[in-house]
């Protein structure tokens, strides 16, 4: 693997900070702020009448890209996201911008919904506007699950004439070990009026490996 890749990555899984929630609210940990680094407002303090689950949170992820002029090497700040979440620890909102001339320009929204019990319902997916400076809706994905809990499916619905339309599903299915035996993946035909399967994995075990393998 190429070197400067292998650094690269280490630079981003670096710069995608976890930071407890004490620090957010003016802990020991208060001094660092990156949006200072970076001039970003992305060091965004929480309510004191807030509780979380979870003891650490990422606030906010920045990718680095390399220009190389004369044979160095200069790490450019390319893009972030922005990590917002619930009292619950749950993220309900990410934001990914772009680095321009004249700052932070946003490029897409992701909107997390979840269940009562904390699982994931629905992500709902829009890009930013400039011409009308709005986020405009352009998919949803619904998660399905089984009794115990596992994901059973993800229905996928893009935004078109001012409604949601059916697009593609994502179903697992698990034996009576609760193991993913299978991943079939359909589009639905507005022709025919039915699922099209496109694609399945097909998994297989041992006695020593948790991880499956796939057969395509």
């Amino acid at each position: 693997m190429n070197g400067r890749f292998i650094y690269a990555l280490l630079m981003v899984v670096l710069l995608s900070a976890t930071m407890p929630a004490f620090a957010q609210t003016g802990g020991v940990n208060a001094g660092f702020t990156p949006g200072s680094i970076f001039n970003a407002d992305s060091y965004r303090p929480i309510q004191h009448d807030q509780h979380y689950k979870r003891l650490f949170l990422r606030d906010s992820t920045y990718v680095f890209e390399v220009l190389t002029t004369d044979s160095t090497e200069n790490w450019l700040l390319k893009e972030r996201a922005l990590d917002y979440y619930d009292n619950e620890g749950n993220e309900n909102v990410l934001v990914r911008s772009l680095l321009k001339d004249d700052g932070w320009v946003p490029t897409e929204r992701l909107e997390f919904n979840y269940r009562s019990n904390d699982d994931l319902e629905k992500i709902i997916s829009s890009s930013w506007s400039s011409e009308k400076q709005i986020w405009v809706k352009q998919k949803q994905q619904t998660y399905g699950y089984t009794y115990s809990g596992k994901e059973r499916e993800v229905l996928t619905e893009l935004w078109t004439e001012d409604r949601w339309t059916v697009a593609s599903l994502a179903e697992k299915i698990y034996d009576e070990e609760e193991q993913l035996q299978q991943e079939v993946f359909s589009r639905w035909s507005n022709i025919e009026l039915e699922w099209i399967p496109e694609e399945r994995y097909v998994y297989a075990y041992n006695d020593s490996v948790d991880q499956p393998a796939s057969e395509k």
